[in-house]
This record gives structure tokens, sequence and C-alpha cells, in this order.
């Protein structure tokens, strides 16, 4: 195949992201010295070079532009660049960004028997620019990439379902047959007229087997999750995004209703819930265990912009032997105690280590944050109310909330004040109280660690010095995920260890 005539034929390359390489590449070498020092790299390094920075490019259309560019430079990149097959693998296709059916052709043969990356993007445009989804050419396309199922490794599909009429008008003509080395899966539904649809994207006639990562946002109201187990065995990360604006079409009776659908996922590691609404929310039917959801491998749970009652039905619709993280992010009303969800935690979650809070709204009370979770390793909180953490340090100070805590760590905008002599004062007060009753089961802290850009005053440094064995103040990033990005403005997060 004469790949370089067949790419620089095509009209519309330029507007593919590609150049007419055989014009290109012989104006470009002529021009330049035969000895140029580039020349010289060895071919191996060059090699090398090529398939490190392409492999480093996350973004899927830069990651193809990069292919294209490289077999543009000269003849020897060209030449180089054609018996690499990880740089023609990548397969980007979208309204704004058509690649000719030539084109995408001659990326799968160059490609060879290399695994694919594949986006699909039939949804979105850049603002003024013509939006015409021509459906003839997005199904030659896929047309395209169907022998190829059996090497795709990753796809992200997004699509404008509002003018459908059915499922063969969207992507499911694509999910025909095995894909044996699928991993990761992707897909975006736009419908701006936020009507109920059964449309079961996921048949019998498709598989992947050894699916890891499996994200669906804003599926339509009428998606069968019964699929997902059937399609999707080995699946280990889940990610469920019921979208904005489809409560009236997509919502639950109760969480065990969603969850069930889960329970053959016996693999599942992390599962994370946006958005999910739920109609009746009793966490009071659970009590039973048989009404319970057992996820035996399930390790972390996030609830993200779900209503206060829709996190509580969750966890205790959920049975979780190995689950040891929980985030709750953005709730929609603040949290109250107690803290039903968390019933019988030492049998249904009995491994739980670490909860983190993460709020626009007030935060959890310090009365029920210690009713809830004192029994919890690990807690962390993030929020945009400053006030949240000098009550916090307060109730530590003066009711003695979480008596076995060692270790303190905060991280903030920097126009957010750490109130230092708070803390000079929980630290001195925790010290005599040892000193005077030694087994009254109150906890050293043992470290004090603060990430901000704002200043702290040396004699405030020299004090938390001598009296803290691991301190702390530095402008760099935490090592763990301050949980801060769906928080609104300034934030503060917290993080506090337990012993024992």
């Amino acid at each position: 195949m004469d790949w370089v005539s067949m790419e620089a034929t095509e009209p519309d390359i330029d507007a593919d992201g590609g150049v007419p390489l055989d014009t290109k590449v012989t104006s470009y070498s002529e021009s330049r010295p035969p000895s140029a020092p580039i020349e010289r790299i060895p071919q191996d390094v060059l090699s090398l070079i090529f398939i490190t920075t392409s492999a480093s490019i996350w973004n899927l259309r830069e990651r193809k532009l990069f292919s294209l560019r490289v077999a543009s430079v000269s003849r020897s990149w060209r030449d180089l660049a054609l018996d690499i097959s990880s740089l023609w693998s990548t397969i980007y296709i979208s309204l704004n960004f058509r690649p000719t059916p030539a084109s995408i052709q001659l990326f799968l043969y160059l490609s060879r028997t290399h695994k694919l990356d594949i986006v699909i993007d039939w949804a979105n445009a850049d603002i003024g620019s013509r939006k015409a989804s021509d459906s003839r050419y997005i199904f030659c396309a896929m047309d395209a990439l169907i022998p190829h199922i059996s090497r795709w490794k990753s796809m992200s599909i997004a699509w404008d379902i509002s003018t459908c009429k059915g499922l063969e008008d969207t992507f499911v003509p694509l999910f025909v047959g095995n894909a044996s080395s699928l991993e990761h899966l992707q897909v975006f539904c736009f419908d701006y007229l936020f009507q109920p649809r059964r449309l079961n994207f996921f048949r019998k006639q498709f598989a992947a087997p050894h699916l890891s990562t499996l994200v669906l946002r804003a599926m339509p109201g009428g998606f069968s999750l019964n699929s997902i187990a059937e399609c999707f065995p080995g699946l280990e990360e889940f990610i469920w995004d019921q979208g904005v604006g489809f409560e009236h079409i997509n919502r639950w009776d109760a969480a065990g209703t969603f969850l069930k659908y889960l329970m053959p996922l016996v693999r599942l590691r992390l599962f994370c819930i946006v958005n999910l609404y739920i109609h009746d929310p009793r966490p009071e039917r659970y009590m039973s265990s048989h009404l319970q959801t057992l996820l035996p491998a399930l390790e972390r749970l996030e609830i993200i912009g779900s209503k206060y009652e829709a996190v509580e039905d969750i966890l205790a619709a959920l049975t979780a032997p190995k689950l040891a993280e929980v985030l709750i992010s953005n709730p929609e009303l603040p949290f109250r105690s107690p803290f039903n969800g968390f019933w019988q935690q030492s049998t249904r979650f009995p491994v739980l280590r670490t909860l983190r809070l993460a709020a626009s709204c007030d935060a959890p009370d310090p009365e029920d944050i210690w009713e809830a979770f004192s029994g919890m390793h690990c807690v962390q909180m993030t929020s945009s109310d400053y006030d949240d953490l000098v009550n916090l340090l307060r109730s530590w100070q003066e009711d003695w909330h979480f008596p076995k805590l060692t270790s303190l760590e905060f991280y903030c905008s920097p126009s957010l004040p750490i109130p230092v002599a708070m803390l000079r004062t929980f630290v001195s007060t925790r010290r005599e109280v040892l000193a005077e009753h030694p087994n009254a089961g109150l906890g050293t802290i043992l470290s004090i660690r603060v990430y901000t850009s704002a200043t702290i005053a040396d004699d405030d440094i020299k004090f938390f010095v001598d009296n803290v064995q691991d301190f702390r103040w530095t402008p760099e990033l935490p090592q763990w995920d301050p949980g801060c990005s769906g928080v609104q403005g300034d934030y503060i997060a917290i993080r506090w260890v337990n012993s024992g």
C-alpha cells in the first residue's frame, strides 16, 4: 500500500490535522543541510523518543497529530515512523475533526496488530462551527473499526441522542462481537430533550470479558443495568454519573434496587456514584442483612453530588467486607445525626478505616462527626467554610472528641488563615493533661503538617518544633488528595489519624 500518495491525495487532509507528506517532506528535506546533527541520532534512540513521547500525550487528538508531524519532518523520520506501529494506534473522530475514511483505514493498516485507543465524539462542536452529524460518515467510520474489535484497548464515546429514533441511530452498531482486549470504556450520552428512552446499548451480541474500567454518564431513561454484568463480568472500576436534569426520568425507588444489578460483579474494587436520585430513601428497610447488596471485592466507594438521603440509603443497603475508604462529596443537603448509613459498621464494613467528606454547603456538626466516625482510623473533611475548621478544633479541645488523635494535616487556599493560636492551645492542653493523667486514654500529638503558601511566625515554628515530634509547614502539595475539585471558592481540607 502506497500510504504517502494515499494520504496526500485526500482533499481535506489538512483539516484532519495531517499534511501532504510527499510534498512537504521533499521541500523540507531539500532545504536542510544533509549533515544536520539531528540526522545523526541513532535510529533506536530516535525510535524510543517517538514511542515515549507519543505515550505521554494523554490527549488522543494531539497524540494522533504528533504521529503525523514526526512523519513529516524528513524521509528518514518518515521511514522510521512507518515501522513503529504504536504511533498509528490512535483513532480520533469528532464533529470538528473528521479524518477521511481512507485516513482511518491508513492508521488501522499501519498500526498492524497493536492495541487501539479510540475516541468518537459525536456530540461536541466548537462554538460557531457547523454541527452537522453526518450519519453516513460516522457509520462508515464505525464500519472501519468493527473488523478490528479484538484490538480495541480503550474507547471513549460521546453521542448526542436527542434526534436518535432508535438504537441503530446511535453507536450501538459498533458493539457487536468480542472485544477481547478492551480495558477501558467510557460512554457519555447527550439528550437535550430529556425524554425517557429505552436504549439498551450493550446487548448479548457484545462482550468485553477483560474490561476493567467502565464509565457511563447521562444514560437515557430505561437503560438497563442488567447488561453490565453480562457484557463485562471482569469489571473492577465502575463510574455511574446519572447527569444533571435527568431526575424525572432516571430515578430509583431505593438504593437496593440500583445496587442489586451489581451483585454479579465479584471483582468490583472501585464504585463511583454521581448525582444518583433515590425516590424513596428509607435506610431502615435494610436492617435485615438479606436485603443488603454484597460487593465482596469493593475497596473504595465514592458518592458525589447526591442528596444526603440518597447517601444514607446507599450506605445502608451495602455490605462490603473489604471496603477501606469512603468519599462523600458535595451532598445536596447538610449532614444530619445520626448517620444511619453506617449502622452495623463493624459487620458490614469491618475494615473501613478512611472517610473523606467534601462539602460546599455546611459541613457536618462536630458532634455529628464524633457520633458517626469516632471509630475511624482516618477521617478527612474538605469544606468551603472556615468556621468548620474552628468549630472542629474547639470540639477536640473542649469536648475531647477524638481523644486518640495522633496526626493532623491541613491543606487550604492561601486566603484562608490557619488558626495557629487555637492549634497551639490544643497541643499545649493535650500535653498538660497527659502529664497529669498519663492513663487518661489520650493520644499524643505526634505529627502536624500544614500545606499552605501562607507564612507562620518564627516563635510559632519554634513552639511546634519543640512540642510535636513531626512538624511541617510547607507550600507543597500533600501526598493525599484534598478532594477540593468539587468545592466552590476557597476551601480547607483537614485530615486526621487516630491511633488504635
